[in-house]
């Protein structure tokens, strides 16, 4: 690296900075430059897909949930559609009409 020595304005302050500046232009890049940008990516990509994801199902549940409350009504009604109809059966047969003494 070549290091160049550039002065301040002319405020009178005497404070020198330096900049580095690449000897070797055609120097190939080392994997260890790429870590920290490689890991960035894949964090915020799965935790865009995390996100995501959570949504998704969050959505999927609701639907399902509608969906099963729609059955179990339809269930509960032929359910109880079963039960009006057996009682009228029972209450149908012949000999229920007799009157009986001990019966009030």
């Amino acid at each position: 690296m070549l290091r160049v020595l550039i002065p301040t304005t002319k405020t009178g302050s005497r404070r020198l900075y330096s900049t580095e500046f690449p000897t070797n232009i055609n120097s190939k890049p080392n994997i260890s430059q790429f870590k920290t940008p490689l890991l960035h990516t894949f964090l915020i990509a799965s935790t865009t897909y995390l996100l995501l994801n959570t949504i998704a199902m969050t959505l999927e549940y609701e639907e399902e949930k509608q969906k099963i409350e729609n059955l179990e009504k339809s269930i509960e009604f032929e359910i109880q559609t079963v039960i009006d109809n057996k009682k009228k059966q029972l209450e149908s047969r012949w000999y229920q009409k007799i009157p009986f003494f001990w019966k009030s």
